[in-house]
Order: structure tokens, then sequence, then C-alpha cells
């Protein structure tokens, strides 16, 4: 009878040995996977912190063009507004005009042919 539970039970042994060989290298794995996990956290957290920084800088970035927007705006003259503005200028000055500009253009000439 005892001849007959030897083989079993050396059996049972190896068995008992496969498993927890098994079991160890399970363990092994489920270590790397939760290692991996998290550095996959990590990485998730600076990816999220990247990105508010990003959608803040552009709301920043949108704010400021919208102001660049409506200064340029300020300076923009409709074009029927400025012929009416320049048909409205005396014959007087629309003469004077053009030699205010000629005068200026001789000053400038003379003032660059100066050598210090």
């Amino acid at each position: 009878m005892l001849d007959k539970l030897v083989p079993d039970i050396r059996k049972t042994a190896e068995l008992v040995k496969e498993i927890t060989a098994s079991s160890e290298e399970q363990n092994t794995g489920a270590s790397q996977i939760n290692k991996a996990i998290q550095e996959l956290d990590k990485i998730i957290q600076q990816n999220a912190s990247a990105s508010e920084e990003l959608a803040s800088a552009s709301e920043e970035l949108a704010s400021q063009a919208e102001q660049l927007q409506s200064t340029i705006e300020f300076f923009k003259v409709d074009s029927q507004a400025a012929r009416i503005a320049s048909s409205r200028t005396s014959p007087a000055a629309q003469k004077v005009l053009p030699a205010a500009r000629a005068r200026m253009a001789a000053s400038i000439r003379t003032t660059s042919d100066l050598k210090l």
C-alpha cells in the first residue's frame, strides 16, 4: 500500500513545486504590471498638467489677440469718411500742402548732405 502512495506523493510534490514556480512567475508579472501602471499614471499626470498649461496659454493668447484687434480697429479709417474729410479741405490748404511737402523734402535732402 505504501508502495502505491509514494509515486502519488512524489507526483503531488512535483505539482506543488510547479504551482509554486507558476505563482512566483505570476507574482513577478503582477509586480511588473504594477510598476508599468505607476509609470503610466505619472506620465498621464504630467500630460494633464501640460495640457492645462497649454489651455491657459491659448486663452491668454486669444485674449491678447482680441485686445490687439480692438486696438487695430481704433486706427482703421473708413474710406468713405477719409474721402469726405479730404473733400472738406479748403482750396487754400490744398495749394499749401504740396508746397509744404516740397519744402520738407528739400530740407531733408539738405540735412542729409551735411557731413559730420
